[in-house]
């Protein structure tokens, strides 16, 4: 089961891996609407799609090995491999967008005024929500990825 699940596996987190390079473009770019909406996109689903396909195999393999301690006999079906892949990125996808329709992330102008040598007024662009919920709830799940990739 394992030698025929590797390869769709390690496409899955090669695709992730490239939305998270792409990703990083976009972080480079100067902010505007879409590009906020790519970015955190692309972040969650590429961070998604790199963990979610490695816990899953780790989780097989750690299934398998507590059964052979105890002489049992365990079928692991790939379908259910990727029907728990693709759960959990349907789940992200599903969260972004809701993300996206109810309260997108868009650009925000920041204006401070600086007292060094003479007054200057510095401006920050970011992008950001009107809910600070959305980016919180993201931030929570790759947290909790990693977490669990590192266990």
């Amino acid at each position: 089961v394992f030698v025929y699940a590797q390869v769709p596996f390690i496409f899955m987190v090669l695709l992730g891996l490239f939305l998270v390079a792409c990703d990083s473009i976009f972080f480079a770019m100067e902010p505007q609407d879409p590009i906020c909406v790519a970015q955190v996109w692309l972040m969650t689903v590429g961070y998604t799609l790199v963990l979610v396909p490695l816990l899953v195999k780790v989780a097989a393999i750690n299934r398998l090995m507590n059964a052979t301690r105890r002489m049992r006999r365990v079928r692991i079906s790939m379908r259910t491999l990727f029907c728990t892949v693709a759960s959990l990125v349907l789940l992200a996808v599903v969260f972004m967008a809701c993300w996206t329709a109810l309260d997108p992330p868009q650009r925000q102008e920041g204006r401070y005024l600086v007292q060094e040598n003479d007054f200057e007024i510095v401006t920050t662009v970011g992008c950001a929500s009107d809910s600070g919920v959305w980016a919180l709830v993201v931030v929570c799940w790759n947290g909790l990825l990693i977490v669990c990739a590192t266990v």
